[in-house]
């Protein structure tokens, strides 16, 4: 899955208040705003929908502008209109509010822009704006406006109960105007996962399975469409008022995920015009002691024949200043119950409170197909937590194949460009046992078939085929492709060359075979006792044959390797034991081959 570049976690959004919410003037007790002279933030609110070709390109020229303005540019997303129409099993990014403030800003065609509901000359009529390539203009327009009104804020969310309140001050360093002003309250939602289409112009928000990560999406408006009305006052006066609500588990099918939840604050006049707007910070109360968000998972490439994989994400530091994090303890988990924890230590953290974590190599419960691994925040600083956050469930996959029998047939069907075609057959150890650098280029557009004989080492093998232009071999300039038989021709991969810089394959070669993913032979009723065993166990092989033979008894760990060799010796028709020296074995988990003329059975061995 692909890392989203950009930290949108820290991004703001828009504001309003919402019918029933708590309202309130109160006694000041802490100065959230600025008392000096200033300018007008900005507030972008930018109106857009999933089935709009353009709006992506919109929405990566509103993140460019909001991080280079950064705390004095907040911008919401706005999902309006018949282009915002999820088709069915769509994720529906609508709000309440979002076609009644489409109407209030006049827009005619998305994506479009409201910068502060400004109108910028006399000709303009609308709020709303198209042409993205214009937009930076307008927000530095905005931002070199003075404005007689500053806005601060602060929010809380409790963990148990869901309720929202927001502490919001105004300070007058002039008068207000007559009508006078209204307070907006905006809730925004970041990294929700949807369709988009056209998302190719935005693809930092393109994630590995195809669907867009949608960033400042209005959720809700807690001081409804109009807003809080505050009466004239004159220069000099410190206002407060605090908002409330319960959120929701989701709106419109939608869930609300507190952790990913914004709160933008902005003043306007009674005609619509936006003066000063700024996001809340938020805080948790009666939840875990330390407070994390992690997104943007992706598999690290981890090129063994066995369960092990590697993850990296961004870790999302949501904690007080004065509760520094020097480093955080993860669990891994599987479905099976399979559990490891690894400690990052935390190096810095950047000015957004990120930072980047890779995991050590950790199991999973099965390979060849889609597991999870749940990655949770256990300790901090060496501290356990009383109370965690829930786990967040991360799809991965390990995926080899197993041989046994060593040798093989290698197919490589090259394009015109040979000479960007190079591969190389390593064992697990890194030592090369085939390669070619490049292959001549052909006169004209088509392939070339190339047929190697190979003999696979014990143990993982690695083939990996690179193509210095990063188009494959089926990029039009030949139909390339890739096949690997076994002695017998039965295709074990493919692949139609459609790859980008390289292709990966892996390849365990054991003569045990994928026994350890299937149930064990029973060809000489294979029999071990006591089992499990432990290292001071006498543990005994028992098998039963209809006529005597010569067979050889040999122990292998589950991932293909040898590591006790009894050698071959003529056993008579019937019942058999052989004694098997367990205290040579490590705790884990082992497979009994026995072999010889004909005959071949396997049984798996646990010491503990």
């Amino acid at each position: 899955m692909k890392s989203i570049l950009k930290p949108f976690g820290v991004l703001a959004a828009l504001g309003c208040l919402w019918p029933g919410a708590a309202v309130q003037a109160q006694a000041v007790t802490d100065t959230l705003v600025s008392t000096e002279p200033g300018y007008r933030r900005v507030l972008m609110e930018e109106f857009t929908g999933m089935h709009c070709q353009n709006c992506p390109a919109g929405h990566k020229t509103a993140n460019e502008i909001q991080e280079a303005y950064g705390d004095y540019c907040h911008v919401i997303n706005i999902h309006a209109g018949n282009l915002a129409t999820p088709y069915p099993g769509q994720t529906d990014l609508r709000s309440a509010y979002g076609e009644a403030l489409a109407t209030q800003a006049g827009v005619t065609g998305i994506p479009s822009v409201s910068v502060n509901r400004h109108l910028f000359s006399s000709a303009q009529t609308a709020w709303a704006m198209t042409g993205p390539d214009t937009w930076f203009d307008y927000v530095d327009e905005v931002a070199g406006m003075e404005t007689y009104v500053n806005v601060g804020a602060e929010a809380t969310i409790d963990w148990q109960s869901r309720e929202l309140d927001v502490t919001v001050q105004l300070y007058y360093t002039g008068d207000a105007p007559e009508e006078g002003n209204r307070i907006h309250v905006a809730v925004v939602q970041d990294n929700v996962e949807g369709y988009q289409i056209g998302s190719e112009a935005n693809p930092d928000q393109v994630l590995e399975n195809g669907n867009y990560l949608h960033q400042h999406v209005l959720r809700d408006l807690l001081t409804g469409l109009e807003g809080d009305l505050v009466e004239t006052v004159a220069a000099g006066t410190l206002l407060q008022r605090t908002y409330s609500k319960v959120l929701p588990e989701s709106l419109n099918q939608l869930p609300m995920e507190i952790m990913d939840l914004q709160v933008v604050v902005f003043v306007s006049e009674a005609e619509g015009e936006v003066m000063d707007a700024c996001q809340a910070p938020v805080c948790f109360v009666n939840g875990p002691e330390y407070v994390f968000r992690m997104s943007a998972f992706g598999q690290l490439a981890r090129n063994t024949c066995d369960n092990l994989v590697r993850l990296a994400f961004d870790l999302e530091n949501r904690n007080p200043e004065d509760r520094p994090v020097e480093n955080v303890t993860f669990l891994l988990s599987t479905p099976q119950g399979q559990e490891h924890e690894c400690t990052f230590a935390v190096e810095a953290w950047d000015e957004a409170g990120m930072a980047r974590v890779e995991t050590d190599a950790v199991p999973v419960d099965e390979t060849g197909v889609e597991d999870t691994l749940f990655v949770q925040v256990v300790a901090v600083n060496g501290q356990a937590l009383s109370m965690r956050q829930e786990a967040v469930a991360v799809p991965v996959l390990k995926e080899y194949v197993t041989l046994d029998e060593p040798d093989v047939v290698l197919d490589v069907w090259q394009d015109r460009w040979g000479s960007e075609i190079n591969w190389s057959w390593t064992d697990e150890n890194g030592n090369v046992l085939e390669q070619v650098d490049s292959y001549p280029d052909l006169e004209a557009s088509g392939t070339e078939q190339h047929t190697y004989n190979l003999e696979m080492s014990l143990g993982c093998n690695v083939f990996v085929i690179r193509d210095l232009m990063h188009d494959g071999i089926n990029n039009g300039m030949g139909e390339g492709r890739l096949q690997l038989s076994d002695a017998a021709g039965e295709v074990i991969l493919e692949n139609d060359g459609t790859y980008t810089d390289s292709l990966v394959w892996l390849l365990r070669y054991s003569p045990v075979g994928n026994e350890p993913l299937a149930g064990m032979g029973t060809e000489m009723d294979l029999r071990l006792f006591p089992n499990p065993a432990s290292a001071s166990s006498e543990v005994s092989l028992a098998f039963h044959l209809e006529v005597p033979v010569a067979l050889q008894v040999s122990v292998w760990t589950a991932d293909g390797r040898q590591v006790l060799d009894f050698g071959s010796r003529a056993y008579p028709a019937g019942r058999n034991v052989v004694a098997l020296p367990v205290e040579r074995l490590d705790s884990g988990i082992y497979l009994v081959l026995l072999q010889g003329d004909g005959h071949r059975s396997v049984a798996r061995l646990v010491v503990r």
